[in-house]
């Protein structure tokens, strides 16, 4: 399936150092963190997650993204022999290494990964 779709990415409005990742979180998605042009790009590895629960929100300092993934294994009485793959609800915050302009941030979800992309100041 090579569907892509845009995710709302909205203005943290609090002070970097409060930015704090959910408590309930058990787990954090890969990510690559990139520049390219006059761009700066978070590439996040969330495949198996729903487009529609994910919320991404920055400031010029850090991103915050956070969502679910369900746990999509065979209904029944299960024993794992290797089990890595995480489910469940998720938090990643990512500091921008670089001046961006936060409110030029556009998300889009395609083929299992969330790009972020941030105009560069």
């Amino acid at each position: 399936m090579n569907s892509s779709f845009e995710i709302l990415v909205t203005l943290l409005r609090e002070p970097a150092n409060k930015v704090a990742v959910d408590d309930l979180s058990s787990w954090g998605p890969a990510a690559d963190v990139y520049g390219v042009d006059d761009k700066f790009i978070v590439q996040v590895d969330l495949s198996g997650v729903e487009p529609g629960v994910l919320s991404v929100q920055a400031n010029g300092d850090y991103l915050l993204i956070k969502g679910t993934r369900p746990d999509q294994a065979h209904v029944g009485s299960r024993h794992y022999f290797n089990m890595e793959i995480d489910v469940g609800p998720f938090s990643k915050r990512i500091e921008i290494p670089v001046s961006v302009d936060p409110e030029s941030a556009i998300a889009e979800y395609k083929n299992g990964f969330l790009f972020i992309i941030f105009n560069r100041k």
